[in-house]
């Protein structure tokens, strides 16, 4: 049987994510876990535990929290850059992202 995590346990969880990946970091986010398609998003808070039962995180271009077990953070591109916010195909592109290269 699985054993559920304590609150303890769980905030170590954020704590470890928040002294590896700060505020602004740049993430691949993975809206069915699992499954291949995803968004490359920025982290806008630092992770924290919600309702004490699952450490989030919240990203820019989302309205919502999201696990952390659904995001991991994002390769950089071979200029060193951060990866592009960018749209799972088939997603409609934001207002925000419209004429951006």
């Amino acid at each position: 049987m699985k054993r559920i995590p304590t609150l303890a346990q769980l905030q170590a969880q954020c704590d470890l994510w928040n002294m590896a990946y700060p505020v602004g970091t740049s993430v691949e986010y993975h809206p069915v876990i699992g499954e291949p398609a995803h968004r490359i998003r920025k982290t806008r808070t630092a992770a924290q535990v919600l309702s004490g039962h699952t450490p989030v995180v919240w990203l820019d271009g989302e309205s919502g929290c999201v696990a952390l077990e659904a995001c991991i953070p994002a390769k950089p591109t071979a200029t060193g850059n951060d990866p592009k916010q960018a749209p799972v195909s088939g997603d409609a592109e934001s207002p925000k992202q419209k004429g951006k290269s």
